[in-house]
């Protein structure tokens, strides 16, 4: 398996175990730099909401990324209620 398929089967399953969770939100940065990141997380629902100046050595900012989770079980439809 190439590490494209590892990273995306690790972000698949992290996706997953917080949907399980009930979470509706995941939050990650990254280095503003890091185009490759950035594009992969983007590729998995993420999109960028902000930026974190100066938050890496040497004055880096960072990028915010969110994924707004869909597909979250509703907690009144797990209970019937």
């Amino acid at each position: 398996m190439d590490q494209q398929r590892h990273r995306s089967k690790l972000i698949e399953k992290c996706i997953n175990w917080t949907k399980e969770k009930g979470a509706r939100i995941i939050y990650t940065e990254t280095g503003k730099n890091n185009e490759k990141a950035i594009r992969f997380y983007q590729k998995n629902g993420f999109q960028i909401t902000g930026y974190l100046p100066d938050y890496y050595q040497e004055g880096l900012d960072a990028v915010i990324l969110v994924n707004k989770l869909k597909g979250r079980l509703d907690p009144a439809e797990e209970t019937g209620f």
